[in-house]
C-alpha cells in the first residue's frame, strides 16, 4: 500500500508543479481558458486523487464472505488482485483529465500502466510524455511501473496493434515486448471502441470504454 500511495502523491506533485504548463498547453491545443482548465482538468484529478488516497486502505482489505455450515472452520474471503498491465488511450478533448483519472485508479489497484496521450492535442501530449515519467517509477525500478507512449505514435495504429502492445509503442519506460496489456482503458466515441475490439479485445481480461457520458466494462 505504501508504494501505491507514494505514486499517487507523485501524481499530485505533477499537477502542482506543472499547473502553468498544463494551462499553457491546453490553451494552445484547445483554446481553453485558465479557469476552465483548472476546473475541468486539474481540480477533477485532484478530487479523484484525494478520494482514492482517503479510501485506499479500505478498498485494499480482503472482503469476508459468508460460509455454509460445512465450511465454518474454513477461511473465506475475496482478495482484490491487480489485472497486471493497463493501457490507457486518452482522447484529445480533456487531455489531462481523461488519462489521469483512469491512471489514478489503475495505480491504486496495483497495476503497471502504459499511457498513450492523444496526438491531436500535441503540446499536452508532449508535456505528458516528457514530464510525467520523471514523477513515477519506471520499469525495472519498481513492482508497479508506468510508461508513457510519446509521439509520433497514433491512436489508430495503437488500437489496431493491441494484441502485441507494447511492441509498436515507443515507451519512455522501455516496456518489454512480451508484456501484454491485460486491461485497456479507452475514453472516446463508439467507433474507437469498435477499433479496440477489432484490434484484439479477446486478448484481454477486461476493457473499460468511455463512450459519451459514461463508462462501460466488458469481459472477454
Amino acid at each position: 500500500m505504501e508504494y501505491r500511495v507514494a505514486q499517487l502523491e507523485a501524481l499530485e506533485r505533477f499537477l502542482d508543479d506543472k499547473k502553468q504548463q498544463i494551462m499553457d498547453a491546453t490553451a494552445s491545443d484547445l483554446g481553453k481558458a485558465p479557469f476552465e482548465t483548472e476546473l475541468s482538468e486539474i481540480l477533477v484529478c485532484k478530487n479523484e486523487l484525494h478520494e482514492t488516497l482517503n479510501n485506499l486502505s479500505h478498498w485494499m482489505k480482503d472482503e469476508k464472505v459468508d460460509r455454509i455450515l460445512a465450511m465454518q472452520l474454513d477461511s473465506a474471503f475475496i482478495r482484490k488482485d491487480p489485472y497486471g498491465v493497463v493501457l490507457i488511450i486518452a482522447p484529445w478533448n480533456y487531455p489531462i483529465q481523461l488519462f489521469l483519472v483512469p491512471l489514478i485508479g489503475a495505480i491504486a489497484a496495483g497495476n503497471c500502466v502504459i499511457v498513450k496521450p492523444s496526438e491531436v492535442s500535441k503540446k499536452t501530449e508532449r508535456l505528458v510524455a516528457e514530464a510525467l515519467p520523471s514523477y513515477l517509477d519506471k520499469v525495472g525500478h519498481s513492482p508497479h511501473p508506468c510508461g508513457v507512449a510519446g509521439a509520433p505514435l497514433h491512436t489508430q495504429s495503437c488500437a489496431l496493434s493491441l494484441p502485441h502492445t507494447p511492441s509498436p509503442v515507443s515507451c519512455t519506460a522501455q516496456l518489454p515486448s512480451s508484456m501484454p496489456s491485460q486491461c485497456p482503458s479507452l475514453p472516446g466515441c463508439y467507433w474507437w471502441g469498435q477499433m479496440v475490439t477489432r484490434g484484439g479485445l479477446s486478448h484481454f481480461l477486461a476493457a473499460l470504454l468511455c463512450c459519451g457520458d459514461g463508462w462501460c466494462a466488458g469481459d472477454h
